[in-house]
C-alpha cells in the first residue's frame, strides 16, 4: 500500500519555513545611531519594568569571520522583538525566516506570523512619528507574549508612561493584525544575541511607485518652469 503525505497549510508552512530558514554567524555589528520612541512602565511576564519603547536606527557591518575586515555597511530601521532592550553595539547573528523559541518562552508560530505581518505593513512608517514607534512597539510586545490581544492584562500589559495616542495606535493595530503569509515570514530579518533586533522591511512597491510618480511630476513641473 502506497502512502499519501497529505500538505495541509499548516504543515506547509513549517516546511517552507525549515527550507529558508538561513542562519549566519556572529559576525554581524549593530550600533545604534537614532531613536524614535517613548518611555513608559510595563508588565512583562510576571515581572513590571521601564524601558523605550520604539523604532531604532542601527547601523549594520558585516565582518569576516575573524572580526577584522568590514565586508559591508549599511543603515537599517529596527524593532526590539523582546523585552531585552538594545544598550550597546555587540556581535549578532543575522536570521532570515527563523523564528526565536529560546529567547521567548511563550512564542508560537501564529504569534510570530503576527508579528512578522505589524512589521511589514506599519514598520516602513512608524518611524517617522513618535507615538506611531511607540505605538507599534507595544503591538509587537503584545502579539509575541499574549493570545488574547489586550494592552490592560495579560502576560504583557502597559502600566504607565507611554502617550495615550501610542496606546490608541497600538489597540488600532491590534484590533487588525493577522498572521503573515508564508512568503514574508520567509523573507523576515531579524539579529540575535541574547536579544533580538528585526530589520523593517522595504517601502512597499505601490508606496514606491508613488514617490516615482512624484518625483516625476516634479521635474517636469521644474523643467516647465525653466522653459518659461
Amino acid at each position: 500500500m502506497k502512502r499519501v503525505l497529505v500538505v495541509t497549510p499548516i504543515l506547509a508552512l513549517v516546511l517552507l519555513l525549515v527550507s529558508c530558514t538561513a542562519w549566519t554567524a556572529a559576525d554581524w555589528k549593530l550600533t545604534l545611531t537614532q531613536g524614535v520612541w517613548q518611555w513608559g512602565t510595563f508588565y512583562w511576564l510576571n515581572s513590571q519594568q521601564s524601558a523605550y519603547a520604539g523604532a531604532l536606527k542601527m547601523k549594520v557591518e558585516q565582518y569576516d569571520s575573524a572580526h577584522q575586515n568590514i565586508i559591508a555597511t549599511y543603515y537599517k530601521w529596527m524593532y526590539c522583538i523582546d523585552k531585552a532592550w538594545y544598550d550597546s553595539t555587540d556581535w549578532y547573528e543575522r536570521v532570515q525566516g527563523g523564528i526565536p523559541y529560546n529567547n521567548i518562552p511563550t512564542l508560537t508560530e501564529e504569534k510570530w506570523a503576527r508579528k512578522v505581518w505589524l512589521t511589514n505593513r506599519y514598520g516602513w512608517e512608524s518611524w517617522l512619528d513618535t507615538e506611531k514607534a511607540a505605538g507599534l512597539q507595544l503591538a509587537i510586545w503584545e502579539v509575541i507574549t499574549d493570545d488574547t490581544l489586550d494592552l490592560n492584562t495579560g502576560n504583557f500589559y502597559v502600566v504607565s508612561g507611554f502617550s495615550t495616542g501610542a496606546i490608541n495606535y497600538a489597540n488600532t493595530l491590534l484590533s487588525v493584525v493577522q498572521p503573515a503569509s508564508a512568503a514574508e515570514i520567509a523573507a523576515d530579518v531579524y539579529y540575535v544575541n541574547g536579544q533580538n533586533m528585526n530589520e523593517i522591511p522595504p517601502i512597499p512597491e505601490p508606496f514606491t511607485l508613488v514617490l516615482a510618480t512624484l518625483g516625476i511630476g516634479t521635474v517636469a513641473g521644474l523643467r516647465r518652469l525653466v522653459a518659461r
